[in-house]
This record gives structure tokens, sequence and C-alpha cells, in this order.
């Protein structure tokens, strides 16, 4: 079995959030990593980054990671996750080297960023900070560990205006309900992540009742595309429980 597909996959929890997707396209969202078990006691200068997240997975293995993160997804080449500009993330483990570096790097930035002439660099740490992910941790509202490695995630961080007040959130700016949705309005009028009926592989519904009625909601939901494209995304469609069946 190939460990990297020609698909990355974005799980979503509902029906709905997946027909919005087809609707709206991607946008993106505030997400920020927890790194208390890779740094311990060291206390970090930590934001929200916007970002849409998949998964580089096989076709074979989605059924484990739909139990964390749902039964709804969709399935788009890697020659369209390149040309948008996904990449990879960073993943460091405890106690690696990497993560002695990475350490290095934050507290001799947060140390030295009022100094620095560049403000061009201070923007490029930011935006690489954006790719990296511990290898292992506890997801939010969960108390177990898991291997994050395993999930192989690729990210789209869009690359916002420097400075803009709109391109990084804090805790307090994040809960403040105004504020983050004023946020969320300017990343989705000006940062989502489109796709065409070619660029996607699969669009997975949980239950085999829905494959029709998806089949039914693409055509009013998809009216920009012609009937054909309308079609192959039709063709696309496979639910959850007969990928469960035949692993």
């Amino acid at each position: 079995m190939n460990v990297s597909a020609n698909t990355v996959f974005h799980f979503t929890r509902s029906y709905e959030n997946l027909v919005g997707i087809l609707k709206e396209e991607f946008k993106p969202r505030y997400n920020m990593e927890d790194w208390s078990d890779v740094f311990a006691g060291l206390q970090l200068y930590q934001t929200y980054v916007p970002m849409t997240c998949f998964c580089d997975i096989p076709l074979v293995a989605i059924a484990e990671h739909s139990r964390q993160y749902g039964r709804y997804a969709i399935g788009l080449t890697k020659v369209w996750a390149r040309t948008k500009g996904l990449n990879p993330v960073f993943y460091v483990r405890k106690n690696s080297l990497a993560s002695k570096y990475l350490k290095k790097l934050l507290v001799g930035f947060r140390k030295h960023m009022e100094l620095a002439a560049d403000p061009t660099f201070v923007q490029s740490f930011y935006e690489f900070d954006a790719y990296a992910k511990p290898f292992e941790g506890r997801s939010r509202n969960s108390v177990q560990k898991k291997v994050f490695y395993d999930e192989r995630e690729w990210r789209y961080v869009p690359k916002i205006t420097d400075g803009a007040w709109y391109g990084r959130l804090s805790e307090d700016q994040l809960e403040d309900r105004n504020y983050r949705m004023r946020s969320e309005k300017e990343l989705d009028e000006n940062y989502r992540l489109g796709f065409r009926p070619n660029d996607i592989r699969y669009l997975i519904v949980s239950q085999n009742t829905e494959v029709l009625d998806l089949a039914n909601r693409i055509r009013p939901i998809k009216y920009k595309y012609d009937p054909d494209e309308q079609t192959l995304l039709i063709t696309k469609i496979v639910s959850m429980e007969s990928i469960e069946e035949d692993l």
C-alpha cells in the first residue's frame, strides 16, 4: 500500500459543511498549535493563524481518520494542491535536535524582534512558523495524545498583506465574537481557496442514502458550471459507508 496518495483530503463533520464547501469553496479559519508538550515551561508568544488543512493519506486509511475529523470529505488532486501553494507541515518531535533548534529560533526571534530592521524578515518568520506542528500531542477537547505525524498534513496558509490587522489573532481577539467575525469576513472576501470540477477526485458523504441527495443538489449548487462539469462532479460521489464495507 502506498503511504502517500495522489489526493489531499479535507474532512468535515456535517453534510451541510460539505455542501457549503461546494457552494462557497474553502474559507480559511484561525488555528493555533499547542506546543506545551514540546516546549514545556517555555512562555511563547503564540497567535492564531488562518489556514485550511488537508491530509495526504491513501483512501484505504481514511475510515480511521474520519472517526476524529468527520465522515464527510472532499479529495482534490496533488496537482491542484501544488498549484495553490499548499505544503506539507514540518513535524517537530520533543527532545529532538529539530525541537532544540526551533526553540532557539523562537526565543531568539522574540528577544530580537524589535531590533529587526527588515519587516519582511519578521513576516517571513511568521509565515514559516505557520507550517510547523508537534509530532504528537493532544487535539483540542481531547485528553488522549495522538501522533499527528500519521495525518501527513498539508496546509493552505494564505499570504496576507504584511501588517493586516486580521493576519494573526491573539486568544483575546479570537474570543471576542465581533472581532473574530470581522476577521473571518476579511478572509472570506479575499483569501478563499478555489477549485474546479477537474480538481476534485472524491466527494465523500457518510451514508449510502446521502449519495443521491448530494447528486440532486450539485446542479443548483454549481449552476456556474456547464452540464458536463456538473455531471463530472456527480461521478465523484462515494459514501464512507461503502468505503468501510470494502476494507
